[in-house]
């Protein structure tokens, strides 16, 4: 009895570590590349980069440079610093996993202040402020399995509208309804 008890200690072990590395070569692969979140027009967007431990770091920004007043002829931005760590990586398929998500505000930040004739407002940490979990999708996902929520934010329509699977890494946060696409196609 003890020794099926080692042996099945010892897979476990063997399956978790294997797990593991396999998780931190994803971060290590999508490590460094820029993911965006944005409409594509207009003045808004939030920029992440995600490190090789599944820390992060994002700039959220929306300029309404027609929202002026007293002291703020120049208009308003909206604005906020966050980082956050992706955690507890799940693989679901050859090209999808989940992973836990923190975030917090960086330090430092005025909840309003003008300069230059402009108004900085800090807001949530836009594109992450409702999630918990996010689904990190890799290339090679076919698009027919991707959600429609997230193919609204994905930019495919632009970059290839006859693609039959995802050409880059990208982020979906169902809780924001957004989705993060990298700046750069897999190589």
């Amino acid at each position: 009895m003890k020794k099926l008890f080692a042996v099945m200690l010892s897979l476990a072990m063997i399956l978790s570590s294997a797990a593991l590395a396999e998780s931190t070569d994803l971060f290590a692969e999508i490590g460094e590349r820029l993911f965006e979140y944005t409409s594509g027009a207009g003045a808004w967007g939030t920029e992440l980069t995600i490190s090789a431990d599944g820390t992060f770091k994002a700039n959220y920004h929306d300029s309404e440079m027609g929202e002026t007043g007293d002291g703020y002829p120049e208009g308003t931005v909206y604005t906020c610093l966050y980082h956050g760590q992706f955690t507890d990586l799940v693989k679901v398929d050859d090209f999808t996993w989940t992973a836990k998500v923190t975030v917090a505000l960086d330090g430092g930040q005025a909840l309003e202040q003008i300069t230059d004739g402009v108004r900085y407002v800090l807001s949530p940490p836009y594109g992450l402020q409702k999630a918990q979990e996010v689904v990190i999708y890799t290339p090679g996902k076919p698009v027919e399995e991707l959600p429609e929520g997230f193919l609204a934010w994905s930019h495919l329509e632009w970059i290839d509208p006859e693609a039959k699977t995802l050409p880059y890494y990208a982020i979906w946060s169902e809780a924001d309804d957004a989705g993060f696409v990298a700046d750069t196609p897999a190589e």
